[in-house]
């Protein structure tokens, strides 16, 4: 595989991540909370490798066997 549908996004401010939060004040100003960020974000779309890749639907154990002389 060389290229695959990336789970990542885009906020609006080009910033990419898996999830997004934002830091709220509470009522009297001091407390702050983190809340998850879910509007204005866009899936990122492909992705490309720069090294091609198995599937992970590929049903085929592989290792490596080393000699010895």
């Amino acid at each position: 595989m060389t290229v695959l549908f990336s789970n990542q996004y885009v906020d609006e401010d080009g910033d990419i991540a898996h999830e997004f939060y934002a830091e709220h004040k509470s009522m009297d100003g001091q407390l702050r909370r983190l809340h998850r960020v879910l509007n204005n974000l866009r899936p990122k779309g492909k992705e490309r490798y720069a090294i091609p890749r198995l599937s992970p639907d590929v049903p085929v154990v592989m290792w490596e066997v080393e000699q010895q002389c």
